[in-house]
């Protein structure tokens, strides 16, 4: 598993351990949800990918996604 999908399952299981607690998930970007993820699962939330570029998370009242846009750090890119 590379780094990179280690730490967006990471954030993932966090959003999914909060949404079972608080009975939602939390919207916002991620360095906004970050604080409330903290104690769920991880002490540390990483907020950029090993590329130094954001990791994207987006949010609605049903669903979340979360993106690395990689080495190139354009959205469909390498």
């Amino acid at each position: 598993m590379t780094a990179r999908r280690a730490d967006l399952r990471t954030v993932s299981r966090a959003v999914e351990a909060y949404q079972v607690d608080a009975g939602q998930i939390p919207l916002g970007d991620l360095a906004t949800v970050a604080p409330m993820l903290i104690p769920y699962q991880i002490s540390v939330v990483p907020l950029e990918d090993h590329w130094s570029n954001p990791i994207v998370y987006t949010a609605s009242a049903t669903s979340y996604s979360l993106e690395s846009y990689g080495k190139d750090g354009i959205d469909g890119g390498n």
